[in-house]
């Protein structure tokens, strides 16, 4: 179980979000950053970043495959005593890591 603050390993977090495969992995990854450049959300602590986490899980024909098992969990995903909480942290947590990854990307082009 994660403790509050700690963030999970890497495989800990595609193997709980089914992102094992290199290939779907990269193309997952590089759209997510896509969306959040369209977004122009900052961080997973940004006011508009659970819109683009609902796109995420709900609309988009991309990535709703991949995370729709976050759907029936979606009720509870601001709640602290949810029983779902490891999942939205994994959630959370990759989704950290792609704004890392995103903000990186546009340092580089700077």
């Amino acid at each position: 179980m994660q403790l509050l603050g700690q963030k999970l390993p890497t495989w800990v977090i595609n193997r709980r979000l089914s992102l094992d495969r290199d290939r779907i992995k990269g193309f997952i990854s590089e759209y997510i950053s896509g969306l959040i450049r369209i977004y122009n959300v900052c961080g997973v602590k940004d006011e508009r970043a659970w819109d683009l986490f609902y796109d995420i899980i709900f609309l988009d024909p991309v990535t709703t495959p991949h995370f729709s098992q976050f759907q029936l969990m979606w009720p509870q995903h601001r709640s602290r005593s949810s029983p779902s909480r490891e999942w939205w942290a994994a959630f959370r947590s990759y989704m950290g890591q792609m704004f890392h990854k995103t903000r990186g990307q546009q340092d580089n082009c700077r």
